[in-house]
């Protein structure tokens, strides 16, 4: 059962955090102590880092004293994330990039709306595992067989952010079907503009070096949805939880790969790009 493997794998998180916060923190001191072609914005996001790590080891250390606060969980779920994206940022910052041939502000502007949606969903999905909302709505696509089941939304709004609020109210079905429905449309508002991303890199003459990014974020978004399905019709098991939780990330990260290949034209001296004009 999974009381019974509750203990290895809490040894086994709290193991890996702590390897990953020493190897932040040593990259952290060879950031500054070496600065040699580390730039500012380098050191400062790793110092930024770092901090998460202090903070995300603390919660980690008293996760059994905040089980019953589902906002501290969601935090320390985010957290990680954040984590992520910043370890993403540095590692382009300090890898070659391939300027795209022309702007492209409509993809840019869809690239980092994504990389905030993700956050947004990772949250409200945190949320929904924290209050034991992920059977609220039993059926996919619809939720108790129509798109918009009765919700109390002001109940979940109130749960959120009064902390007086009957805690009782998160878990109450009207609520949890609420926060099931929240998640799963700002998920399809995701998917969306996901997809119109995929299709607007592939093959585009003007980011070349991404098409091969944009393929792989097709692949991304038909295996999350076939998750998100299969989570539902097979009632929550842990093993695609895990699964989920893993391809938001990945799916985190491979957008800050896009984001960052749609930047840099305006970087570009204007003999260079009369240059790459003529090429």
């Amino acid at each position: 059962s999974l009381q019974a493997w509750s203990g290895p794998l809490e040894s086994v998180h709290l193991v890996i955090g702590g390897v990953t916060g020493m190897l932040i923190l040593l990259a952290a001191i060879l950031a500054f102590v070496v600065p040699t072609g580390r730039s500012l914005g380098v050191r400062i996001r790793l110092g930024l880092i770092l901090l998460l790590a202090l903070g995300e080891g603390y919660l980690g250390m008293n996760l059994a004293h905040w089980s019953g606060v589902p906002l501290v969980m969601v935090g320390h779920l985010v957290a990680g994330f954040v984590m992520a994206a910043l370890m993403n940022q540095v590692l382009l910052a300090m890898s070659p990039r391939i300027a795209p041939r022309a702007s492209t502000p409509i993809l840019l502007f869809l690239a980092r709306t994504s990389e905030l949606l993700v956050f947004c969903v990772v949250f409200l999905g945190g949320w929904v595992s924290a209050t034991g909302a992920g059977l609220a709505c039993p059926d996919f696509p619809t939720c108790r067989g129509v798109p918009l089941p009765e919700a109390d939304y002001s109940a979940l709004i109130q749960g959120l952010f009064d902390p007086e609020v009957d805690p009782r109210l998160l878990v109450a079905p009207a609520a949890s079907a609420a926060l099931h429905v929240l998640h799963r449309t700002l998920g399809g508002v995701l998917l969306l503009l996901l997809s119109v991303l995929s299709f607007g890199v592939t093959s585009n003459p003007k980011v070349p070096a991404l098409s091969r990014l944009g393929l792989g974020l097709n692949g991304l978004i038909f295996i999350s949805v076939a998750t998100a399905f299969a989570l539902v019709q097979r009632h929550l098991p842990v093993a695609l939880g895990v699964l989920h939780v893993f391809l938001s990330l990945v799916t985190l990260v491979w957008v800050g790969r896009i984001r960052n290949g749609l930047v840099g034209v305006s970087a570009l001296s204007p003999a260079k790009e009369i240059g790459r004009a003529h090429v």
